[in-house]
C-alpha cells in the first residue's frame, strides 16, 4: 500500500503487513508509524496536492529579490514609454552639453553654417609647418626667415600642387590644386557644400585665355604648367565663404560640351583673413584675383 511521510510528504509503498508497522523515509529519514489510518483519503490527496503546488510556486518566485522585480517592472515601463522620451533626451544632449570629444577639439573659426572654414584636404590653417612636412614634401620658395616663407609641394594624394604661407612657422594662407576628375562641377561643388555649408556667393564663368585666380601661388614655373592646364577648361564656377576671420575662395573649371569628355578641376584658396589684416596690413588683398 501507498503511505504518505508526515515530514517531507514524501509517498511510499509498504507492503501492507500487520495492523501497525515503522518504517524510515528514504528522503528525509524520518521514522514512520504505519497503520491503517495512515492510509491517505481522497479529500487528503487533494490537500496534500494544493500543499505542493504552493511550494513548487514559493520556489520558482521566492529566490527573484523583491527589489530586482521592482526594478525589472520599472525598466519595462521605460521601454514601452521609450518613444515619448528618447528624442527629447537625444535633442537635450544635443543642444546642451559639450561632450568631452568636442572640448578636444582646436577652437577653428565657423561660417554662419556651422561649418569649418579653416580646414582642407588634410590642410589645416595655423597648423605648424612640422606637421605639414609629413604629408607633403615641401620646399622652400624664397628665403628662410622672411614673412612669409613660402612653400610648395606636389603630387601628394589628390592635390596636384599645394602653395602654403608660413609666418613664423604657422600657416596663415594656402592654395591647394586637386587633380582633374571626370565629374560634372556640381558633384565637386556639392562636396564644398558638405564641408563648407552654402557659399555667400556662386557665379558662372567663361575662361579667358589668361591666368585664371594663380596670383596666390607666388611661383612662376609652376604658374606656367597650371595655366596652361587650366585654360583648357573652357569654363569655371567661383565660390566663396567667408565668416569675419576666414576666407574660402574655390574655382571650379570644367568643361560642358561634346566632344571633350566632361572633366572638372579644382583650385581651394584658405587665408586667415582676419590675422593677415592685422598682421601684415600692407601685403597684398587677400582672395583671389581673375585675371
Amino acid at each position: 500500500m501507498e503511505v504518505r511521510c508526515q515530514n517531507c510528504d514524501a509517498r511510499l509503498s509498504v507492503p501492507s503487513v500487520g495492523p501497525t508497522k515503522k518504517t524510515r523515509c528514504p528522503h528525509c529519514g524520518t521514522m514512520i508509524l504505519i497503520h491503517s489510518a495512515t492510509l491517505p483519503t481522497a479529500e487528503e490527496d487533494a490537500k496534500h496536492a494544493e500543499k505542493r503546488d504552493r511550494a513548487a510556486s514559493r520556489r520558482v518566485f521566492e529566490p527573484i529579490p523583491r527589489a530586482a522585480a521592482y526594478a525589472g517592472g520599472l525598466l519595462l515601463i521605460l521601454l514601452i514609454l521609450s518613444p515619448f522620451w528618447a528624442s527629447g533626451v537625444l535633442d537635450f544632449f544635443q543642444h546642451n552639453h559639450v561632450f568631452f570629444g568636442d572640448a578636444l577639439q582646436p577652437t577653428n573659426s565657423l561660417a554662419a553654417s556651422g561649418r569649418d572654414l579653416t580646414l582642407f584636404g588634410g590642410v589645416r590653417l595655423d597648423s605648424r609647418r612640422e606637421e605639414l612636412e609629413k604629408s607633403f614634401n615641401l620646399i622652400l620658395q624664397n628665403t628662410r626667415g622672411i614673412r612669409p616663407e613660402i612653400y610648395e609641394g606636389k603630387n601628394a594624394g589628390d592635390v596636384l600642387l599645394i602653395n602654403a604661407d608660413f609666418y613664423d612657422g604657422v600657416l596663415k594662407e594656402t592654395t591647394l590644386i586637386m587633380r582633374a576628375r571626370p565629374v560634372l562641377p556640381e558633384v565637386i561643388e556639392q562636396e564644398l557644400i558638405q564641408n563648407f555649408g552654402e557659399p555667400q556667393t556662386r557665379t558662372d564663368e567663361t575662361s579667358g585665355t589668361g591666368r585664371l585666380g594663380l596670383n596666390s601661388l607666388h611661383i612662376g614655373s609652376s604658374q606656367d604648367d597650371l595655366a596652361g592646364k587650366l585654360a583648357s577648361f573652357p569654363r569655371r564656377r567661383a565660390l566663396l565663404w567667408m565668416d569675419g576671420k576666414v576666407r574660402v575662395d574655390a574655382l571650379i573649371y570644367f568643361n560642358d560640351s561634346a566632344p571633350s569628355p566632361v572633366s572638372a578641376m579644382l583650385q581651394i584658396h584658405l587665408a586667415a583673413t582676419e590675422w593677415l589684416q592685422a598682421n601684415q596690413p600692407a601685403l597684398r588683398p587677400v582672395g583671389l584675383r581673375h585675371e
